[in-house]
């Protein structure tokens, strides 16, 4: 969680509204970040993140998610005036997503947020709304919003970098980021592929994903918010 400012409160009267000095996000990792004031403890998000919000992301203005706890949380102020920390003119706190397929290089990875945003820009630019961009229809032009995205943000940081890619190693990542760790042993064939013991091959990333499906778990669905679940890596192979 990231916190800003310190708190205060104004009295009117007979009654005190609070200024929202000190806040801190529930996390980082979502688009339409929320955020808790120490002073009074409502929950709110920043002014900035109206428009987008509420053209593409209606769906996540009613509540937000707690990162270690994973609780779901109500707003309860809606959106408020100089709330996030670019807004009180602060520098922006990084935090970078794993690498995962797709996901590789350090603009991706650290202005995925950014990324989004410019994408919803470019697509409101050409009159579509939240129903529009998920409609089967609209598929290749949300790929040349993502492309085009991509070129603008990597243009944007190669003159103004908002975020500076400082190496985070396996270890620093899970301190700061909740991840359940499991060890999964395989025999490893030539070529690095996993040899099962009814004779099929896999990547070790098929592997790791035909356990979890094992487990109930969605890989579709976790793929599709990698923004929040992210698979790390495959250890503890043996070599036959």
């Amino acid at each position: 969680m990231c916190s800003v400012g310190s708190g205060a409160k104004i009295g009117i009267g007979t009654f005190q509204v609070c200024t929202h000095q000190n806040v801190e996000s529930l996390n980082e990792y979502e688009l339409v970040r929320k955020y808790r004031c120490s002073a009074c403890s409502e929950i709110m998000m920043c002014e900035c993140d109206r428009a987008r919000g509420t053209k593409f992301l209606s769906h996540q203005l009613e509540y937000g998610v707690e990162l270690n706890s994973q609780q779901r949380v109500r707003v309860t102020l809606g959106f408020q005036l100089g709330i996030c920390r670019e807004c009180r003119g602060l520098s922006p706190t990084a935090s970078p997503t794993a690498s995962t397929p797709g996901r590789t290089s350090k603009v991706k990875r650290y202005y995925w947020r950014e990324l989004h945003f410019r994408e919803f820009e470019i697509l409101s630019s050409m009159g579509m709304g939240l129903v529009d961009i998920y409609s089967p229809e609209a598929s290749e032009l949300r790929k040349k919003a993502a492309s085009q995205a991509l070129e603008d943000i990597k243009r944007i940081h190669e003159q103004s970098p908002k975020y500076h890619f400082d190496a985070e190693s396996e270890v620093e990542f899970l301190k700061r980021v909740p991840v359940d760790k499991f060890e999964l042993k395989a025999a490893v064939i030539e070529g690095g592929l996993i040899k099962r013991a009814d004779g099929v091959t896999h990547s070790s990333e098929e592997f790791v994903i035909d356990h979890l499906k094992c487990q109930g778990f969605s890989i579709d669905s976790m793929r599709k918010h990698s923004d929040s679940c992210a698979l790390r890596g495959f250890t503890g192979a043996t070599n036959s």
